[in-house]
């Protein structure tokens, strides 16, 4: 949780001091958790947190347990799409090194929460190619690619050779790159 605490404790809080029975970390890190995870807006997160309290409780506080998808919706949009776009390109640049995963849950929360219309970060695009398999692909400078399967493997490779776009949505050619997860 450190890097997300450094990454996202700058933000500052939209809500009345003293009326707010949910910490803003809480939750940010539930909403990207959740992204990551396939939710897909308000009642997504709150469902996410229902879902996996037990274990959100290790490195979260809930104060006051999981916020309700009313709470998502008022928090996220209230913050300032500048601060917002300023710690989404400085947390991708970490993420990306990291994990290509959690780059894309930023970029995918960053995009719903309407805060950005596109960023890049490390050299690959910020708006994923979506695969027929439901995979992703993301392509870098010259030609750089890594796709992400559905189960969670990752490939790297020339993109190019990781999918191929005579159909649409493209088909994966995962077997072309190097597994990398």
């Amino acid at each position: 949780m450190a890097p997300f605490v450094e990454h996202f404790a700058s933000l500052p809080d939209p809500r009345v001091v003293g009326r707010s029975d949910h910490k803003l970390l809480d939750i940010i890190a539930i909403a990207i958790l959740g992204t990551i995870c396939g939710a897909e807006g308000w009642d997504d997160f709150a469902v996410f947190g229902e879902c996996k309290h037990r274990w959100l409780k290790t490195f979260l506080d809930l104060p006051a347990g999981i916020p309700s998808a009313d709470t998502f919706r008022r928090v996220l949009t209230a913050l300032d799409p500048v601060t917002v776009n300023v710690v989404v390109a400085s947390a991708s640049t970490h993420a990306v090194s990291a994990s290509p995963f959690i780059f894309e849950a930023l970029l995918s929360f960053a995009d719903f929460a309407g805060q950005i219309e596109s960023a890049s970060s490390g050299g690959w695009s910020a708006k994923p190619v979506r695969l027929a398999d439901g995979g992703t692909l993301f392509v870098g400078d010259a030609g750089r690619g890594f796709a992400i399967a559905p189960n969670g493997n990752m490939y790297t490779g020339p993109a190019a050779d990781l999918y191929t776009p005579t159909a649409w949505p493209p088909e994966p050619n995962y077997s072309a790159g190097k597994l990398i997860k």
